[in-house]
């Protein structure tokens, strides 16, 4: 992703750019200052490069400031506030296809998948705490009609409140601290079928759901709740329940390998397999997460929430087998009620259906990436 901001340079006559704070995929985030009301802010920059048509920088303008206004709908102490957006056209002299700045607030944390890297895991309590600011942020979203579709470590932020270099334990710190839900860059308003184009997967593959590998752009409530627990699974066990160098290889377990067993889940347990049901139907809802996360962070168990028969279950926790640890740096709507009882058995019947496409989706998959690697 191009960047076009400097240290110094002022935007839209009012935001100052300061320092570099990190870069992706989906754009750069400097640090910012608001010289108007004389506070620090975090500045988002997506640079649209020179030479897409002039139809299409269009079409990305416009998502990129829809995905913006879909972030500002949001009002929670768990999500990032998003003050304002610039939209600006193409450079006179084609040096790039428009530029999009999101200004935010600015938190002082950490992410937590530096905080995994560091201490590889964190013991269940914890992980159920920082577990239910997440879930109340996604509560928010959800209630806004507004879909997050890429929830994973890397856009959850601790708030640690002795710092980095505190002596404090990590468990201590994070369970005093504030959990911001951040980076909703490829956010949808439901129900607005323009914010991504048809056909378009967005998201990173460890986190996403099995359905939405199936159905593409297509997500919901269900989609973000299992990112939720793979984030979760990645909190207790050190890594997201499927991983790897070869994103197609991941997509393809995620859509046909039953869910490796977690062996330092404790307590949530329970919650992780609720989350983690590959039939969205069947996954546990949010009420349902919050209420499980509640009674575990005050050092109950998860599975006296609501207890699920194992036969609603469309996929039981497999046996954990090895994998490569990650390396550093890897990577219509209505609210989603878990099917038990009636209903059941008409859910599995679809879902045997989805997992049939899904298949035949990853052999494509591979099959054009054998193809893409042979012609470069």
């Amino acid at each position: 992703m191009p960047v076009i901001a400097d240290q110094g340079r002022i935007i839209a006559q009012r935001y100052r750019i300061d320092d570099k704070l990190g870069s992706g995929g989906m754009g750069t985030v400097w640090r910012g200052w608001d010289t108007a009301l004389q506070r620090p802010v975090a500045i988002k920059e997506v640079v649209i490069p020179s030479g897409v048509p002039a139809a299409d920088a269009q079409r990305l303008r416009d998502r990129y400031v829809r995905e913006a206004r879909a972030a500002a709908r949001l009002r929670h102490a768990n999500v990032v506030a998003v003050y304002d957006m610039i939209a600006a056209p193409p450079d006179v002299n084609e040096t790039n296809g428009g530029i999009v700045w999101t200004v935010m607030e600015l938190v002082a944390a950490r992410d937590l998948a530096a905080i995994i890297r560091q201490h590889r895991r964190l013991a269940p309590k914890v992980v159920a705490q920082l577990g239910l600011q997440l879930a109340t942020a996604l509560s928010a979203a959800h209630e806004a009609d507004v879909l997050h579709r890429d929830v994973k470590p890397a856009n959850v932020l601790v708030c640690l409140p002795g710092g980095a270099d505190s002596n404090v334990d990590i468990a201590t710190q994070v369970t005093q601290a504030r959990v911001v839900l951040t980076d909703f860059g490829i956010a949808s308003i439901a129900g607005d079928p323009s914010l991504t184009r048809t056909g378009q997967l967005v998201g990173s593959p460890s986190y996403l759901a099995p359905e939405r590998l199936v159905t593409g752009s297509s997500c919901d409530a269900a989609a973000d709740l299992w990112a939720l627990g793979c984030t979760l699974y990645a909190a207790t066990e050190g890594h997201p329940p499927f991983y790897g160098d070869d994103p197609f290889v991941v997509i393809c377990a995620i859509t046909s390998t039953p869910i490796p067993q977690p062996q330092h889940a404790g307590a949530l347990t329970a919650l992780l397999r609720g989350l983690l049901d590959k039939d969205p139907v069947l996954r546990w809802d949010i009420d349902r997460t919050i209420a499980a996360l509640q009674r575990a962070a005050e050092g109950g168990s998860a599975s006296h929430v609501f207890p699920l028969a194992a036969a609603n279950h469309s996929d039981v926790l497999a046996p954990s087998f090895t994998q490569r640890a990650p390396e550093q740096g890897e990577s219509s709507f209505r609210p989603r009620h878990s099917a038990t009882g009636r209903g059941a058995g008409t859910s599995r019947s679809r879902w045997i259906l989805l997992r049939v496409a899904a298949a035949i989706v990853a052999i494509v998959l591979l099959a054009a990436a054998s193809i893409w690697q042979l012609m470069s």
